[in-house]
């Protein structure tokens, strides 16, 4: 491909009449990273809306004649191959870095440049655009049956990812995979490059607890609040106040507060409960011990201080002290 994307509208803009250039330039935003709106350009020129939409459309259909020619058509060849050898669809976002690697542009404005490769797609008609939605991104397509094809496997994919509760080892084994995935708003990846569906919290966290259970379920170990939210800040792209991540640890029974101001996720073996709680429990399960067997225990699923655990087992409401030396749970 001799010319790149610029020189080629250009070109293009050259071969029609100036009011024609005038309302497709602004129209498509070839200049100026904004586009306008039919009315703004009526207003412009002091002219209707309807008017400029016909100088629109009279443009378009000259600019079109000039598609089976030169460095246009041999564009959208090299376009419309690329998408085929990837599935046929494409991100629009990927679509314009892919074009930029094909035609090596040196852009000195993205957005400009954005505008103007969707123009000349636009005006080839043989590449279509899919406007965002809730479900998908904006991408662009050679055909209803690769959009149909990308839709098919996005469906087994969120089936199998709904099915399993993880991501199958091999839902990318290919380039054309990884794109049907790429225009698809149900997939997301999180700050630790962790692959699943967007409904699920630990892929795209909305709130405060959301992050917090993610940095914790990451760790596999307590942490204290403020350096959660100092990880948490780091990911996420508005800060988090420490004290609203203490906040959410507090009123949810997922996070067990296992030593001062510092929580685990109870899905890792950590019981709620106060220290008197934890010995008592402890105990039923180990039978009597010793007060050094008692803060092992202890400190091993909690940071409680050593005084702490032995204050507790002096409680003669709650515990009793062996003829041995060993401590048990005083019955009621």
């Amino acid at each position: 491909m001799k010319s790149g994307v610029p020189q080629i509208v250009k070109s293009l803009l050259g071969s029609i009449q100036d009011r024609y250039r005038e309302v497709v330039d602004l129209r498509y935003g070839l200049s100026k990273p904004e586009t306008a709106t039919l009315a703004a350009i009526g207003s412009k020129y002091g002219v209707t809306r309807e008017r400029i939409r016909q100088l629109e459309a009279a443009a378009l259909q000259e600019l079109q004649k000039a598609q089976a020619q030169g460095d246009f058509a041999q564009f959208i060849k090299t376009v419309v191959a690329n998408l085929k050898s990837i599935g046929g669809v494409r991100k629009e976002a990927d679509l314009i870095s892919d074009i930029k690697n094909l035609t090596k542009d040196e852009v000195k404005d993205s957005s400009i440049f954005a505008n103007q490769v969707s123009f000349l797609l636009t005006i080839s008609g043989q590449v279509l655009c899919y406007n965002e939605d809730k479900d998908f991104n904006a991408f662009w397509y050679t055909g209803e049956d690769d959009i149909k094809k990308a839709k098919d496997f996005i469906a087994k994919i969120v089936k199998q990812l709904k099915n399993q509760k993880q991501a199958p080892s091999d839902y990318l084994s290919d380039l054309v995979s990884a794109n049907y995935v790429s225009v698809s708003k149900k997939f997301g990846v999180n700050s630790y490059g962790d692959f699943g569906l967007t409904e699920w919290a630990h892929i795209a966290p909305e709130n405060a607890r959301d992050w917090a259970y993610l940095v914790l379920s990451k760790a596999q170990k307590p942490m204290h609040f403020i350096d959660i939210a100092a990880v948490v800040n780091k990911s996420r792209n508005k800060n988090s106040n420490p004290q609203t991540i203490h906040n959410e640890l507090i009123k949810d029974e997922n996070f067990v507060l296992v030593g001062k101001g510092t929580y685990a996720l109870k899905e890792h073996g950590y019981i709620p409960g106060v220290a008197r709680d934890v010995i008592a429990r402890l105990l039923k399960k180990h039978g009597p011990l010793k007060s050094d067997d008692v803060i092992d225990l202890v400190n091993k699923e909690r940071l409680f201080k050593k005084n702490t655990v032995l204050i507790n087992l002096q409680n003669k409401i709650f515990f009793k002290r062996t003829d041995d030396g060993r401590y048990v749970v005083r019955e009621a």
